[in-house]
């Protein structure tokens, strides 16, 4: 078993920053999740990753062992803080057929990466 955090990463780190995404009803993620032959009534995902193109990676929670729901999952890491346990699906995919199932996405970057969520004074 590996260990690791959700979170994103590269080689160098250059810019850091965070993510935003809506879906055409909802969360994106079942339907990435099908679109690639996950079992959503086995497995709820819960985080998207994409590395380059073609290398999309998701996470996702045994609903028989786990929960099936949102809530399900926050008692249970109430209960377990420690770690989560989740399966990764690793899928070859390009970034249109990812973003063919999203209606907004937004990002934001930075070398500064404690800017990030900081309240600015834009200045005209």
């Amino acid at each position: 078993m590996e260990d690791q955090t959700i979170s994103a990463g590269v080689q160098y780190g250059d810019l850091k920053g965070n993510v935003a995404i809506d879906g055409h009803n909802g969360s994106p993620l079942f339907d990435i999740a099908k679109e690639f032959g996950i079992n959503t009534n086995e497995y709820f995902p819960i985080s998207i990753g994409m590395y380059k193109e073609g290398e999309h990676e998701t996470f996702a929670i045994d609903t028989m062992k786990i929960a099936s729901t949102s809530d399900g999952i926050l008692a249970y890491l109430k209960e377990h803080p420690e770690s989560l346990p989740v399966h990764r699906f690793k899928v070859d995919a390009s970034f249109e057929q990812i973003f063919q199932k999203i209606k907004r996405f937004s990002f934001v970057a930075s070398p500064l990466p404690e800017l990030i969520g900081r309240k600015i004074a834009i200045q005209e």
